[in-house]
Order: C-alpha cells, then structure tokens, then sequence
C-alpha cells in the first residue's frame, strides 16, 4: 500500500514540498498515514488528503482530514516518512 498526499482543488500529488505531480508513481510515499497527516500539520499544508492506494487490485482509499495550523515548526525523525528508505521530501 501505498500513502500519498494529494491536493483536493486540483487532484496533484506531493512530489517534494515545492512540487506537485499529476502522476501517483511519482509522488512521495509516506510510511505511514500518521506521519502524512503529522507532515501536513508542520507544514501548513491545507487542502490536501491522505489517499491510500493498493496497487495490487487498484483500490484507492482517501483519508480526510481537519486542517489544523501549527504553532511552531518541529523535526520529525527522518525514519518516520518514507516507505522504502525514501527520505523526507525536500522542505527548503
């Protein structure tokens, strides 16, 4: 399965932090839901859901969420976003 964050105005998916895809194998996949919406929180990201896609049968599964803003900016562990080994997409 896999998590991906994607814009609910224009369909996009996160790529990096500054870049959007309209292609899902492209976008960034988070290792966990929680770590998705935890990433969206210190990020400030609005308008955007959590999709969970199952590429085995082509289910996709989308996950709604209030968009809260942070009061401060925090580091998360590296080892919480990527599925894969990927790393934290580029946030500056």
């Amino acid at each position: 399965m896999k998590r991906v964050l994607q814009d609910t105005t224009n369909g996009l998916f996160l790529k990096t932090l500054d870049e959007w895809t309209n292609v899902v194998e492209e976008a960034f996949a988070f290792r966990d839901t929680s770590s998705a919406m935890h990433f969206c929180q210190v990020n400030e990201l609005a308008n955007v859901r959590v999709l969970l896609r199952f590429e085995q049968d082509s289910r996709e599964i989308s996950v709604g969420f209030r968009n809260f803003t942070s009061t401060r900016k925090s580091s998360v562990p590296s080892h919480v976003w990527g599925a894969r080994g990927e790393s934290e997409p580029n946030v500056g």
